[in-house]
């Protein structure tokens, strides 16, 4: 199997598990009562954790058997000097918040709808959309950043390239196919559902995409809807998608959590943490900033925030 194809098998299995996980939540928020939103939100937030938590699992535990087989596809030894530890990656927002504090958006989001005239179904339905955008996006990064880290302890996988999920939004069919560093962080929307292809440094240029290429074989009605009409027109008249999209805008990474760092969690022992005390334990992404390319310090890293076993 060629590794585009492994990419785009693993891809499509992740996006199926992010939105079963939207969907039950989804269900969750459905049981809200908006007399008490704050109330019946909080008392439905260990089943929401439940649910999101054991996806981030999921999703996390696939990446080692993905990289071994695009490893296979690109005819090389599966070396792989550590073994991603899944759980590490379930319990954390991918924005270095605890898990909890961000599903509590929904309410949220209800409220200050209510709050500013809304209807009862209205706010309930902000609500829900919410909720389930926030799963998806969240149960995305726990898998992407499992692959990075899965990537990491092969140092034969120099590269990775972005990968579009079709139909995509603007920014991402811009970057599709860019080639970057192995330590370089994921830029994503809300409900992003692109992913990376890892590959060796000799052939990281093969995976490339065109984003023409990916625009031409959308219809009108789609370009219109991806783009907005104006700007697919001047896209179809010639224009450089580069110059009509901003492919940064809204785009965000990672940042550092507390999550797991008690002196129990594996982590909390790794970074020395004292019995009732949590230290900061840095997400993959920032501790691909702190290791500024250097492979050795970045595994360092890894391993004493409990990412590796």
């Amino acid at each position: 199997m060629r590794a585009e194809q492994v990419a785009r098998a693993h891809q499509k299995r992740r996006a199926a598990l992010a939105k079963r996980a939207g969907r039950e939540v989804r269900k969750l928020w459905g049981r809200i009562d908006l007399a008490n939103i704050v109330r019946s939100w909080q008392e439905a937030m260990p089943d929401v954790l439940t649910v999101v938590e054991s996806a981030q699992t999921t999703a996390a535990a696939s990446a080692g058997s993905y990289l071994g087989q695009l490893a296979e596809a690109y005819d090389l030894e599966d070396d792989g000097v550590a073994a991603v530890h899944a759980i590490t990656f379930a319990g954390q927002a991918s924005d270095g918040r605890p898990l909890d504090s961000l599903m509590f958006q929904p309410a949220l989001t209800a409220l200050t709808a209510l709050k500013q005239g809304a209807t009862e179904g209205r706010a309930r339905a902000s609500g829900a959309f919410t909720a389930e955008l926030i799963t998806r996006t969240q149960v995305a990064d726990a898998g992407r950043a499992a692959d990075q880290v899965a990537q990491t302890v092969r140092p034969q996988l120099g590269r990775w390239v972005r990968m579009l999920s079709l139909p995509s939004c603007s920014r991402c069919i811009l970057l599709a196919g860019t080639v970057y560093a192995w330590d370089a962080r994921f830029k994503r929307h809300s409900a992003c559902d692109c992913t990376t292809i890892p590959a060796p440094e000799a052939v990281a240029g093969d995976l490339t995409t065109d984003p023409r290429a990916a625009f031409e074989a959308m219809s009108t009605d789609e370009q219109d809807k991806t783009f907005t009409a104006a700007d697919a027109q001047a896209i179809r008249d010639g224009a450089d998608i580069a110059q009509v999209v901003n492919a940064r805008r809204g785009m965000t990474d990672a940042g550092i959590t507390t999550t797991g760092t008690t002196r129990a969690g594996l982590a909390g022992q790794r970074l020395g943490a004292r019995r009732g005390t949590r230290v900061v334990r840095l997400t993959p992404a920032a501790i691909y900033v702190q290791a500024a390319g250097d492979r050795g310090q970045a595994l360092l890293l890894l391993r004493q925030n409990g990412y590796l076993i």
